[in-house]
């Protein structure tokens, strides 16, 4: 993938978040992804200006593949973002396996390491905020940028996997990312993992949650 203009590399983070339009593209808001994209200049010239302002709630479109993308079911296309999967293999796989999607090491995984049989929704969240972080300006490490909060965005993704492990949805995207990420210890069957005490704190942010999972109620009803 071809990045125009040009990233600085590591170490210099000024020109990335709503300063660059690719970063900028990834780091706007799904439902507002087709006003970036008629005016890019534009829109973030809205953001520097405060005019708009990404708030956590709003579910950064790198989250998704945006070809799938539906506005009328967001269960589309959610949590297979293209650079997500990629970041989650750099993670946890390694450098090659986010780049050809084979991993080719000497040196054992982080997924072995830690003895990893599948992708879940805490690793998934994990993988999320790194990647949010890493298209942000933030020059050091931080849970803010802004009205975004990194550790909310956590709190966020962890319930959608969690609250109702057994959903369709869930098990189809679990099932589609143990597929997609290379070196996974294996095993023959898949535990379901339950909500273990973590919860929204802004009543905002929990709306994002909620319109998800009454999304996927939605979703599984249409398969009835």
């Amino acid at each position: 993938m071809n990045v125009e203009p040009r990233i600085a590399p590591k170490g210099f983070k000024a020109a990335r978040g709503f300063s660059h339009p690719v970063t900028a593209r990834h780091l706007c808001g799904i439902k507002m992804l087709d006003t970036f994209e008629d005016n890019p200049d534009a829109f973030m010239d809205r953001v520097s200006e405060g005019k708009y302002k990404p708030l956590t709630k709003h579910w950064p479109s790198f989250l998704y593949d945006t070809d799938e993308y539906d506005p009328n079911d967001p269960t589309k296309g959610f949590m297979r973002g293209f650079l997500l999967v990629r970041v989650y293999c750099h993670i946890f796989s390694g450098l090659t396996s986010a780049i050809s999607g084979h991993r080719k090491a000497t040196k054992p995984s982080k997924s072995h390491i830690h003895g990893m049989k599948h992708v879940t929704g805490r690793s998934i969240g994990y993988a999320a905020v790194q990647a949010r972080f890493a298209l942000s300006s933030c020059e050091e490490w931080c849970s803010e940028d802004g009205k975004f909060n990194l550790w909310r965005l956590f709190e966020n993704i962890v319930p959608v996997f969690e609250d109702n492990p057994d959903n369709p949805w869930v098990v189809e995207t679990l099932q589609w990312w143990d597929r997609n990420v290379p070196d996974l210890v294996e095993t023959k069957k898949r535990k379901r993992c339950r909500r273990q005490a973590i919860k929204p704190e802004d009543s905002e942010d929990d709306k994002a949650v909620i319109e998800m999972r009454e999304a996927m109620q939605r979703a599984k009803k249409a398969c009835i």
